[in-house]
């Protein structure tokens, strides 16, 4: 399945307004024909947006596998890594979209085509092409490195600019109506079939047998789907069976005897089928190249009993040879060689001084004055070596059926772990996990900006008459707010500035200790006194300033478990102390960020509880640098 032209243009005003001033965070490669783009936005949170080739475009929010990185990836990681949303814009009536982003001086397009084998590229600024995924050599145009990209020719009529002149010229066609559509608006057929539906008139009608009544009711039918398409903005699932099979943008009468599911967005609707059939094709993919494995080493089991049966009959006949020959004496070998003839699986050839006895691969050779007791004897010895082989055949056939079992029971595992690893959802984050967060000593949530534009929503959106606002003493703080405080918390009071000083320039200037201050909201103006300015997320104090003395510059950065969830938070030592089940106590120190990440995510490993580091592999680095300062940082100690 594959989004259609029309799908395409119910979900780009939704990808526009929530990718809107995202920056790109890492590119992963899904499958040959799938990436995934995660974007970060200080207060959106994560976003990850798929482009599939067989597929279409969509933001997911379950989980996705990845595997190795393709050159295409690793190059669009080089390129578009840090680089900011700008635009997704769909070519007129195309199952294309072009996605710009902007790399400091540099304007990059990231085209996504959805039909025939699909395809994914990258263009610089002067639209040519840096990588792709699929090369193209066609007669209207080419995609390779450094070609200029151009659309391919255009197919039908832009059915949002549709006339009644054109419908009205349908009688001159001989063919189905339903191809007529096709082939004039570039329809999909689910697209095809509502329209006749609404129209009431059937798939196969030829086109020269229409009348005017009918040419209108599809005309009107278009136009009524065309008002869907623009004014709904819900999705629709459609099930069959418990299995999502289908996508809508809003509900199609055609489907109306199937279970339908109504979702907020259509994009929704789309990830939910989508996800679902990538995760059934890689577990199908998987299971794939597991099957000849498992028919090796059941045509082996095969083999080993096979012979495992030669061998015991070749034991018990020859047993039961040897047995009736010690019953009585034989006086010359020829009639020795006439009580052998009676077995049929035995083969006699004479020879000069004895004859051969042959049973499958196995020869004996007699010599003619040997008598009866000496053959069973031969005999019997040979069994001893059939029963021996006939144990170590049986062991080598329990090994071969153990191993097979392994095997099976590991593809099963891996599949149920692809499964498991694709199809959970990702989690919904609280709204002040947007911002520094952490709960205080006293059990009260403080959330603090990480920059201008979080700082101005925190104070006007997030704060209240009875909470307490926290600024430290120096140019480039945050604001910090502690909700629901009280002047005689003390010690939430303490913890709070202790935090808005060690997040605000005191922490990369390297200074051990500074001033912090709270006031109440209606000491906080939101606006500048008449003819000044305030820059974004700066606001004027009014009144008395209540100082907090003798603050170090000095966080902890602790995780806090909620509902099976790992929450990362980072604040004053104390609280973090009191409120993280594992923890470390960090101060400024001149090193890499991400150094000084990796070595916090180890502390935090060896002093976890072991039942909960399943969900610590789940938290990234990145989580983790977002909840420190900026600056490097030196471990003083673990909890």
């Amino acid at each position: 399945m594959e989004l259609s032209s029309l799908d395409l243009h119910s979900l780009i005003e939704y990808f526009n307004t929530e990718l809107n001033n995202c920056y790109i965070k890492n590119i992963y490669s899904i499958d040959y024909t799938t990436i995934m783009i995660t974007l970060h936005h200080s207060l959106k949170g994560e976003k990850r947006l798929v482009l599939s080739s067989g597929k279409g475009i969509w933001l997911t929010n379950f989980t996705l596998s990845k595997k190795e990185n393709s050159k295409m990836v690793i190059t669009l990681r080089k390129k578009l890594n840090k680089s900011k949303f700008s635009l997704i814009a769909q070519p007129t009536g195309e199952r294309i979209v072009l996605i710009t982003f902007q790399n400091r001086d540099i304007k990059y397009t990231l085209v996504g085509e959805f039909f025939g084998n699909g395809n994914i590229m990258l263009l610089d600024d002067d639209n040519n092409v840096i990588t792709y995924l699929n090369k193209l050599e066609v007669k209207h145009r080419e995609i390779k490195y450094g070609i200029k990209y151009v659309l391919p020719p255009s197919k039908g009529v832009d059915i949002f600019s549709i006339s009644l002149n054109l419908i009205n010229s349908i009688p001159n066609s001989d063919i189905e109506i339903s191809r007529w559509l096709s082939r004039n608006f570039s329809l999909s057929k689910k697209y095809i079939n509502e329209i006749l539906f609404r129209a009431n008139i059937s798939l196969e009608t030829i086109c020269n047998t229409m009348d005017k009544t009918v040419l209108l009711k599809i005309y009107d039918a278009i136009n009524e789907l065309i008002k869907l398409i623009k004014t709904e903005k819900y999705g629709i699932t459609v099930y069959e069976n418990d299995k999502p099979i289908d996508f809508l943008p809003f509900e199609f009468k055609t489907y109306s005897t199937f279970h339908l599911v109504r979702n907020n967005s259509f994009n929704t609707s789309v990830d939910e089928v989508f996800v679902k059939e990538i995760v059934s094709h890689k577990s199908d993919d998987h299971e794939k190249n597991n099957v000849d494995k498992i028919k090796q080493y059941e045509n082996s089991i095969k083999q080993q009993i096979k012979k495992r049966i030669e061998v015991n009959k070749t034991s018990e006949l020859l047993k039961q040879i040897a047995t009736n020959l010690t019953k009585e004496q034989f006086s010359d070998s020829v009639k020795i060689k006439n009580f052998l003839s009676q077995y049929p699986e035995l083969k006699l050839n004479d020879g000069k001084e004895g004859y051969t006895i042959k049973i499958n691969s196995k020869k004996f050779e007699v010599d003619y004055n040997q008598n009866n007791y000496s053959l069973a004897s031969m005999f019997f010895d040979y069994v001893k070596i059939l029963n021996k082989l006939y144990i170590s055949i049986q062991d080598a056939e329990i090994k071969l059926i153990s191993r097979k079992n392994q095997l099976s029971d590991k593809i099963n595992d891996k599949k149920a772990e692809i499964l498991n690893q694709n199809n959970t959802v990702v989690r919904k984050k609280l709204w002040y996990e947007k911002f520094r967060w952490f709960i205080t000593s006293d059990g009260l949530l403080a959330i603090g900006g990480k920059d201008a534009t979080s700082n101005d929503i925190l104070i006007k959106r997030h704060t209240e008459e009875n909470d307490l606002i926290f600024h430290a003493e120096i140019h480039g703080s945050p604001f910090f707010v502690l909700k629901g405080g009280k002047p005689d918390m003390e010690n939430s009071i303490y913890e709070v500035g202790q935090s808005v000083i060690s997040f605000s320039k005191a922490w990369k200037e390297g200074l051990s200790s500074i001033k912090a201050y709270w006031v109440n909201k209606n000491q906080v103006k939101l606006s500048a006194p008449s003819g000044m300015s305030m820059g974004k997320g700066s606001f004027m104090i009014e009144g008395k300033r209540n100082y907090i003395k003798n603050l170090d510059v000095k966080l902890a950065v602790g995780i806090k478990i909620e509902n099976q969830n790992m929450l990362i938070l980072s604040g004053s030592p104390q609280a973090i102390k009191k409120n993280a089940i594992s923890g470390v106590i960090i101060v400024y120190d001149n090193s890499k960020l991400s150094d000084g990440a990796k070595k916090i995510k180890n502390e935090l490993y060896k002093n976890l509880n072991p039942k909960y580091l399943p969900l610590l592999k789940e938290l990234s680095i990145d989580d983790i640098i977002r909840a420190m300062p900026s600056g490097g940082i030196r471990i003083l100690d673990s909890f």
